[in-house]
């Protein structure tokens, strides 16, 4: 039998229990940043806003009550453009159901001044290129829009250009000519921009907003409520893990 001095120490003994501690730490923390990835994975893809493409189905998730803006009256011929010109910077609408909101523009590069608010043919433009539309909700919390956005030429005729919509909650959505998009949401939208995307200085694209809705979105039922699927979960915590001014129109003719 071996007999050990008092001050020997088994460095063996000692490396394994000093290994065995160190795997348990390194797999508590493993653990921690599992867990506090899934969550951060979960949040992020529970955030922002649901994009319908097809008004039908939009419809089926709003709320009865809501407020539709046609922009009735509106108008862009040989006369001039009415009841917007340009001179315009903002123009309220509303209340209806308790849904308000206010139109301005804003400069792309957010340092020039915006010019103002220009009218087309039953719908809502800009009177410089350069400008994005912005739509401010005043009024009840919004948790539903939808409309037809467009990119248009100098008469206000579509064109097939990238149209780009951003939400207050940083949803973006891009895609070419005219078309139809709903958005519902869990949170408030607060605004919208509308951009028609200028690439050449010297072909420039007008946004363009007709069919404008603003309500509340339906509550889904708990059982049919989007949430993360464990294959996207995972996929994006694995991935986290691996880190360790032209100027408009004036008059036709």
């Amino acid at each position: 039998m071996t007999i050990l001095k008092p001050d020997h120490i088994d460095t063996r003994e000692l490396k394994n229990h000093s290994f065995n501690l160190n795997i348990l730490k390194v797999s508590t923390m493993k653990i921690k940043q599992f867990l506090a990835i899934m969550l951060l994975a979960q949040a992020s893809m529970a955030s922002g806003a649901t994009v319908y493409t097809d008004e039908t189905a939009f419809l089926t998730h709003l709320n009865p009550a809501y407020f539709l803006e046609e922009f009735s009256g509106y108008t862009y011929d040989e006369h001039g453009s009415f009841p917007l010109d340009g001179t315009q910077m903002s123009e309220n609408y509303g209340s209806v159901n308790g849904y308000s909101w206010t139109a301005s523009t804003v400069p792309s590069d957010l340092v020039s001044p915006p010019i103002g608010l220009f009218s087309l043919p039953g719908a809502l433009s800009t009177y410089a290129a350069e400008d994005l539309l912005k739509i401010t909700f005043t009024g009840k919390p919004v948790t539903a829009l939808g409309g037809i956005f467009a990119s248009t030429d100098i008469n206000g005729d579509v064109v097939q250009q990238t149209v780009t919509i951003n939400l207050s909650d940083n949803t973006p959505v891009s895609f070419t000519g005219s078309g139809f998009r709903g958005f519902t949401s869990d949170l408030a939208i607060t605004y919208l921009t509308i951009d028609a995307v200028d690439l050449d200085p010297n072909n420039p694209y007008w946004p363009k907003l007709d069919h404008l809705y603003v309500g509340s979105a339906v509550p889904e039922p708990a059982a049919v409520k989007a949430v993360p699927t464990p294959a996207a979960a995972w996929l994006l915590a694995s991935g986290l893990l691996g880190l360790f001014s032209l100027k408009r129109r004036g008059n036709i003719g």
